[in-house]
């Protein structure tokens, strides 16, 4: 899932005590056990990770009849959060709601429910059960993290900053707190200040790859590469399947030089997850410009574009390799750009490989330094596929130096122009 929140051992020892004194909370109870017995046994075998264990031991509980209303509501609450890690989420609200209805004031019920429903994007009842725990319980850093998560997902930053602000005052301690925060920081564009709460996360919460990876995408942002790269390898160190990683690591590598290395990592994460159209399309554009080997770019870009058939670039790219294998591409071009409804840069430079614009016209949309930059490469390839060398040449030079460091453009200007001078 997107956002990491809380520790759900952390919020059931708020609720609970320490695990069944009769020895192995897993152990199955007598015929006629103490309805007690099986709600603790139900617990420990939640907290220890026993999932279908704790969901028969707290069915059982329930069933009994003879718990009070408090271990009845929190029996449901823990059975619902078993539900929650079994991948039940319907199960889950529907035991959470069962325990607010026994317990209209009990907050972690409404905490666990909002969660559920964070993550499948239903926000505003996510927000609405926050409040309501927050309302039980003023000093609740867990439910001031959520919903701070919650706001960062609809896009308010305002109201994120302020709960992840108030979350972190409350528990000094809380990685995950910091952890959003820094994503919040991010998404406005302050990375220095993201930066310092993924250190601090880490800090906290130093065996979480994801951290790691985040982290390692900041830093690269940042031009440090070096760095990014040592924590895209921590990530993988703590989680070898991480595709993510791999991937990030792997921009790194190119951006460092290491096109091998590049490739590898690339390759990894294709194996890792095989429906992940980063990997592919950055291979893909390394094969097409960088190794000059465009049958086997169009091979990765086309599953690119069929994975995210929304990367514009991906569609540019996928022409171009598929031009220069002899391929005629009109119907799959028009195809993939139907898909696009944006008519801002850079959907421009479709239009020119489409017919439907000129190059004069192009200039004109261009606006920011990039767009300028993207246009000189893109009109060039353009004037490549007409023939026109001399003019192509001229243009990816432009790019070639009047590109900002950190764009794809430059680097394919420079492996452009030296495949020209072959």
């Amino acid at each position: 899932m997107l956002l990491r929140f809380f520790s759900l051992l952390a919020l059931a020892l708020l609720l609970m005590g320490q695990s069944n004194p009769q020895g192995n909370p897993l152990a199955k109870p007598q015929a006629k056990a103490d309805p007690q017995a099986l709600y603790k046994a139900g617990y420990d075998a939640r907290v220890a990770g026993h999932y279908d264990d704790a969901i028969r031991l707290l069915s059982a509980a329930i069933a009994s009849g003879k718990l009070n209303d408090d271990d009845r509501a929190t029996s449901y609450n823990n059975r619902g959060m078993a539900y929650a890690a079994t991948g039940a989420p319907d199960k889950a609200v529907a035991d959470y709601s069962m325990a607010i209805k026994i317990a209209p004031v009990y907050g972690p019920a409404y905490l666990n429910r909002g969660n559920v429903f964070l993550d499948a994007g239903k926000y505003d009842e996510a927000i609405a059960d926050f409040n309501r725990a927050i309302i039980t319980f003023p000093g609740y850093a867990l439910a001031y993290n959520s919903r701070g998560a919650a706001y960062y997902s609809k896009g308010n930053l305002n109201a994120a900053l302020a709960d992840l602000d108030t979350a972190i005052k409350l528990k000094p301690d809380y990685g995950n707190a910091y952890w959003n925060r820094a994503r919040v920081y991010a998404s406005g564009g302050d990375n220095a200040k993201a930066l310092a709460d993924l250190n601090q996360a880490i800090r906290f919460k130093p065996q979480e790859a994801d951290m790691y990876d985040e982290r390692g995408v900041i830093r690269s942002v940042g031009n440090d590469d070096n760095g990014a790269v040592a924590d895209f390898t921590k990530a993988i160190e703590l989680d070898a399947k991480m595709a993510s990683a791999f991937n990030h690591r792997g921009n790194s590598y190119f951006a460092l030089g290491k096109i091998d290395a590049a490739l590898a990592d690339y390759d990894s994460a294709i194996r890792i997850e095989p429906d992940f159209s980063d990997p592919y399309t950055n291979r893909g554009r390394i094969e097409l410009f960088h190794r000059n080997r465009p049958a086997d770019a169009a091979n990765d870009l086309s599953n690119g574009v069929r994975l995210d058939p929304k990367d514009i670039y991906g569609v540019l790219w996928l022409h171009i390799a598929r031009t220069r294998t002899g391929t005629a591409d009109h119907d799959e071009l028009v195809g993939n750009a139907a898909k696009f409804d944006d008519r801002s840069w850079p959907r421009p430079l479709l239009d020119l490989f489409l017919g439907k614009t000129t190059p004069e016209d192009v200039r004109h949309a261009a606006g920011k330094a990039d767009e300028h930059c993207e246009a000189d490469f893109y009109l060039g390839e353009f004037d490549l596929e007409k023939n026109a060398r001399d003019e192509a040449k001229k243009l990816i030079t432009a790019a070639a130096k009047g590109c900002s460091a950190d764009m794809l453009e430059k680097s394919a200007a420079s492996a452009e122009l030296a495949r020209l001078s072959q």
